[in-house]
């Protein structure tokens, strides 16, 4: 995994073995003024389908906004599947495609997990406050990283908008507490089948989970839409923050 700063340069690198540099992860750090910092973390996993990422509506957008409340973001480009040949037209590889990476984009966020909590001292971050926040394709990675962790790579709080669902839902006993937020409109992944599961699984565990489905937004609607400060003010509540505008 390549370790980058907002303005660093060259690099920290972290090189995966058998990795092409178009399927290369990489994590970045975004830190907030030093007057504001607070010691949390979030680490960012952008949607697209594990086919690409939208890397400024579900990355950059919220990064500043994060920055603003004293939170240090992280903008994790996790390993997505090879398209642009003739196999991205075929829906039988299309699938094997998905079923290979999907496991790598996992290992790629839990790997982001641990690698900042190592950190920790370096960002001047709490150990015990290092969440994840995914968007579609990227709550997916974020919802299994919330279930398949180690000590290490456990994050304190995951969020997931939109998300999509792995086939098991089965959070263990020390699953973070879970903030999810939808639209009711959502014709790619409905709530039903995604946000309402996820809720469920969460409280049949006897765990923390809050869950917030909204009339109208569709999918995808990232952090640039006017509906979405009141989530926003949600999720600030949830790392200790405080969110004047939200």
């Amino acid at each position: 995994m390549e370790l980058s700063r907002e303005r660093d340069s060259p690099a920290t690198r972290f090189h995966p073995a058998h990795q092409q540099r178009s399927a290369r992860p990489t994590l970045t750090v975004f830190l907030p003024a030093a007057s504001l910092a607070n010691g949390t973390a979030v680490i960012l996993c952008p949607g697209g389908g594990f086919r690409w990422l939208s890397f400024d509506n579900e990355g950059t957008i919220l990064v500043r906004w994060l920055n603003s409340l004293g939170v240090t973001a992280f903008v994790l480009k996790y390993r997505v599947m090879r398209t642009g040949d003739a196999g991205e037209r075929d829906s039988a590889e299309l699938a094997t495609r998905s079923k290979t990476i999907i496991p790598l984009a996992v290992a790629d966020g839990l790997r982001a997990v641990s690698l900042v909590r190592s950190r920790a001292g370096e960002w001047h971050l709490a150990k015990d406050r290092i969440g994840i926040l995914g968007f579609s394709a990227g709550g997916h990675v974020a919802a299994a990283v919330a279930m398949h962790h180690n000590d290490a790579s456990r994050p304190d709080f995951v969020a997931l908008l939109y998300p999509g669902t792995p086939q098991e839902l089965n959070p263990p006993t020390d699953a973070p507490p879970m903030f999810l937020a939808q639209a009711d409109d959502d014709k790619s992944v409905p709530p039903a089948n995604h946000a309402i599961r996820f809720y469920d699984a969460w409280k049949k565990a006897g765990l923390s989970a809050e869950m917030h489905i909204y009339s109208r937004g569709g999918h995808g609607l990232g952090c640039a839409r006017r509906a979405f400060p009141p989530i926003l003010g949600r999720i600030a509540f949830a790392t200790g923050s405080a969110c004047k505008d939200c």
